[in-house]
């Protein structure tokens, strides 16, 4: 059975906007850093991640601000919002799944945990996430069956 969850995205923030405390703090959310890289150019998505104890902390754990390049670099929030219509109160026991499908439908340049083959059997199949407000470069919609069904159809090498 698929869940549909919305996730609310705010941002762009700059990192200096991480030592102010007006910054909303979800306790369980999403995250997205965009900056500079030296292959693919500027304000690229360089990383997704989750925390079930804080974002703001979380996010000054990566001492984005300490890089020789991190005043170019910028973040945005997300937060589930709903899971199947209905309001999510607590949303730690989905944020993993979503931040996996999204890290492997998206393939940001930092991220390497989660890029790996999902199987037909990985339980983000039934996820169908919705990236509301500003959600940067990620996709709006993302299908955990897309990304883990097996091809309708191989083609040998050398068939034409």
């Amino acid at each position: 059975m698929t869940m549909l969850v919305e996730v609310e995205w705010i941002g762009p923030f700059p990192m200096k906007a991480l030592l102010s405390r007006a910054l909303p703090d979800f306790q369980v959310g999403l995250y997205q850093i965009y900056g500079p890289h030296n292959c693919y150019g500027r304000d690229q998505l360089l990383y997704i991640g989750m925390s079930e104890s804080g974002l703001r902390g979380r996010l000054l754990q990566h001492n984005w601000l300490g890089n020789e390049r991190g005043s170019e670099s910028s973040f945005h929030l997300g937060r589930i919002g709903r899971l199947d219509g209905k309001e999510v109160a607590d949303a730690t026991p989905i944020v993993h799944l979503v931040e996996r499908l999204l890290i492997y439908a998206h393939v940001p340049a930092y991220n390497s945990q989660s890029i790996r083959d999902l199987g037909v059997n990985d339980p983000v199949r039934e996820l169908h996430v919705l990236n509301w407000r500003n959600h940067g470069v990620l996709m709006p919609e993302v299908s955990g069956i897309r990304w883990t069904r097996a091809p309708l159809m191989e083609i040998a090498v050398g068939e034409t």
